[in-house]
């Protein structure tokens, strides 16, 4: 005997329940509050909601990936609401209050404060400060455009060079229309720009990795950027007694020039009592000196292209790339 399966299908905009919805019908004391509330099992049969928030915040979300409070949740049976209050958290279930160990009372705030300060601040400049130990808040949101300056040259408005660089520094660098300096991303991600390795850097001390500018997890006590107009400053402290301070931009087209400059200028400060032996390690992506062969035959891109490694006065500065001269 066969049997006819039906299935229905529910997108994201047209849900027939909402995780709010969920939220509220199961603790009352929600509505016209502040909160965010996510479900538990795909089923829907359970949900999260986190309240006494000052604005909207994908709270919930990382709350779940905190492992403290996803074992709390275990324990629990049926829905769960956190209330944060200035007393600490209290988090009821639907068969009353349910007590919260200190540590875990501790993780929950520690997460709620992190998203909360993700958005970062605007300055009296209108400068936007993100603090790089929050959570990234998409992934246009903290990126930076900065637009070189071509005026009194051939054709500026369509040569000029145009750098987008996200809170870390990550993104593309491009000249002209034929250009591209810094590499974009090689996979069909068109929300992400940028190679993740381009203009990051390594600090090596005594044979050994101390810092990383995308790690801001190990050896950083504080890491801040700050997008201003045409240039972005990144800002770490490290554990050891380092202020490490970089700031990006593009300078203004001068004779004798490429048509696209983009500088990184890194300055360190030692704040200890001892001498620091420090070797810097810069990377970076450039992206490939024929854009349109992409298009067309993607292995021929891979043909012409060898390494090359570029010398100052005899010692190598960088490893680069390049494409096979046309007349050869």
């Amino acid at each position: 005997m066969s049997h006819t399966v039906r299935l229905t299908a529910e997108q994201a905009r047209n849900q027939s329940v909402t995780a709010n919805g969920a939220a509220r019908a199961v603790f009352p004391q929600l509505e016209g509050a502040c909160f965010d509330a996510a479900f538990l099992t795909a089923r829907r049969e359970r949900v999260l909601a986190v309240s006494g928030l000052p604005y909207p915040a994908p709270v919930c979300r990382h709350l779940m990936n905190d492992p403290a409070f996803a074992e709390l949740v275990e324990q629990i049976r049926g829905s769960i609401l956190a209330e944060l209050r200035q007393s600490g958290v209290k988090l009821l279930t639907q068969e009353g209050e349910h007590p919260v160990a200190q540590e875990t009372e501790k993780r929950i705030l520690a997460v709620c404060v992190r998203v909360l300060r993700s958005p970062g601040t605007l300055n009296g400049k209108g400068e936007l400060i993100l603090d790089l130990q929050t959570y990234p808040v998409g992934l246009h949101y903290p990126v930076n455009l900065l637009l070189g300056d071509r005026a009194g040259y051939p054709n500026p408005l369509v040569t000029t060079p145009k750098s987008v660089l996200d809170a870390f520094g990550r993104g593309s660098f491009r000249g002209a229309g034929q250009e591209q300096v810094l590499a974009t991303r090689y996979v069909l991600a068109p929300e992400e720009n940028g190679e993740p390795a381009n203009r990051q850097f390594y600090l090596t001390e005594g044979g050994r990795q101390i810092f990383y500018s995308l790690n801001v997890e190990e050896n950083v006590r504080r890491a801040e950027c700050r997008h201003s107009q045409n240039y972005t400053v990144i800002t770490y402290e490290t554990e050891d007694g380092l202020t490490i301070e970089r700031t990006i931009f593009l300078l203004p087209q001068e004779k004798g020039m490429p048509s696209a400059v983009e500088a990184q200028r890194i300055r360190i400060t030692n704040h200890t009592d001892r001498e620091r032996r420090l070797r810097l390690v810069g990377t970076g992506v450039f992206g490939t000196a024929q854009p349109a062969v992409l298009a067309t035959d993607v292995v021929f891109a891979n043909l012409i292209m060898e390494s090359e490694v570029l010398y100052q006065d005899g010692q190598p500065v960088c490893l680069s790339l390049n494409a096979k001269p046309e007349e050869e």
